[in-house]
């Protein structure tokens, strides 16, 4: 809707009011357009520079220049969705201690390995890393099996294995 239609007709025939209208009209597109800008500005999935520049303020966050917009906006919603610490004090709460954290950020993934003690607790781990992690992010939750280093860190020989089958040795708690 135009703004002349909001006039009389006796005034809607006055060059001057038409121009006044034509005037008006051309502003109020600007601000419609300003307006969705500034919407759009406010979430972080449709943020531009802008946006996420406010929103890496908000959070503390340094990024450096060369940092593309989605890889800062993976990194505000790691941080409003929880930061390492409370991730680690989370899968801390399910299996202990003893598990291993890694990122790999041009990849966009995340690695959790447990031992093979908490084998059960690996579902567990899953689900909270589906609730917990950005969905951006890739998650591999996995156990650590037995390597030969293990083996051989803890003296075993091969005359105490060779009533195991090679999964046993592997997947079992040794």
């Amino acid at each position: 809707m135009k703004l002349i239609d909001y006039l009389p007709q006796v005034l809607k025939e006055i060059y001057e009011f038409k121009v006044l209208c034509d005037t008006g009209d051309k502003e109020i597109e600007k601000l419609k357009y300003g307006i969705d800008d500034i919407f759009k500005e406010m979430f972080v999935y449709t943020a531009g520079n802008e946006g996420l520049t406010r929103l890496e303020n908000i959070l503390n966050l340094t990024v450096p220049a060369d940092d593309d917009i989605d890889f800062r906006r993976f990194q505000i919603l790691t941080k409003l969705n929880g930061s390492e610490r409370n991730l680690i004090k989370k899968i801390q709460i399910i299996v202990g201690d003893d598990f291993d954290v890694d990122y790999y950020w041009s990849e966009y993934r995340l690695s959790v390995k447990l031992p093979l003690k908490n084998k059960k607790y690996l579902d567990a781990v899953k689900q909270m890393l589906d609730e917990t992690v950005p969905l951006n992010l890739i998650i591999e939750a996995v156990l650590k099996y037995n390597t030969y280093g293990m083996i051989k860190d803890k003296k075993l020989t091969y005359g105490a294995l060779r009533n195991n089958t090679y999964k046993q040795i592997r997947e079992e708690e040794l």
